[in-house]
């Protein structure tokens, strides 16, 4: 039987590619994953709430498949409003399934503070709007964001397709960081589920002398301590090789 020792529910943005290829990779042995889309094509604000709001259905729906606990799998769409959204989303999805969920927002923001992480360099593929909503949310939980770098260039009125993100290749991320990121950082912070980031990780953390806390590996991370399986993984970041 799948998910002897424990099963994690996923609740992932219907046009997300990566989240799920990422976490598979990394789930230890007896710990199995199981998914519902909730539908969010584009990145903008009205798309994102629009899926806070169809969120229950998916919820609902993976919870028959009597998980341990759920994980709401989008960062922006979690820390859109503030903090004070974030935790009424995840109480009223656990409320209403009786089963512990968790968002990435408040996977990331348990990661940053593991690891001491204050001033950090921000790094999404989110339309300029979001990375502003994103740069006060973790300044009202006493982050210092020194840089965002914008490894695309978008806007709500213009906005970047989901899937678009989720062809950015781990070298095009490294290099945009390498170009652009200060040195006079705690660590980096490379936000959105749908972003390829696992691989490279370790390489980021080798090269540039901080951790790094990447939107999968943090949710990897907060949802096996959540479940109570212990254990790290070596090679994709000080994270989760502490866990």
């Amino acid at each position: 039987m799948y998910g002897w020792r424990r099963r994690i529910g996923l609740l992932v943005p219907s046009s997300n590619t990566t989240m799920e290829p990422e976490l598979y990779s990394f789930l230890p042995e007896g710990v199995s994953l199981h998914t519902s889309r909730v539908l969010q094509v584009i990145e903008t604000e009205e798309e994102l709430l629009k899926m806070a709001g169809y969120a229950r259905r998916a919820a609902e729906e993976v919870a028959t498949a009597e998980v341990d606990l759920i994980l709401y799998g989008c960062t922006s769409g979690s820390f859109l409003k503030g903090e004070a959204f974030n935790d009424q989303l995840s109480k009223e999805l656990s409320e209403f399934v009786g089963i512990k969920v968790i968002t990435t927002s408040t996977a990331v923001k348990g990661a940053l503070e593991a690891l001491n992480l204050k001033r950090i360099c921000l790094v999404t593929p989110y339309p300029e709007e979001t990375n502003e909503k994103g740069k006060r949310w973790l300044e009202s939980l006493g982050h210092r964001v020194v840089k965002t770098v914008e490894l695309v260039r978008s806007s709500y009125s213009e906005p970047i397709d989901n899937l678009q993100i989720g062809r950015l290749t781990p070298e095009f991320v490294y290099r945009e960081i390498k170009r652009h990121a200060p040195s006079d950082t705690d660590g980096l912070l490379i936000s959105c589920t749908n972003l390829r980031t696992m691989e490279i990780i370790g390489i980021l953390e080798d090269d540039f002398g901080v951790p790094v806390v990447t939107s999968n590996q943090a949710s990897l991370w907060a949802a096996l301590g959540g479940v109570g399986c212990k254990g790290s993984v070596k090679g994709f970041g000080q994270l989760l090789a502490k866990n």
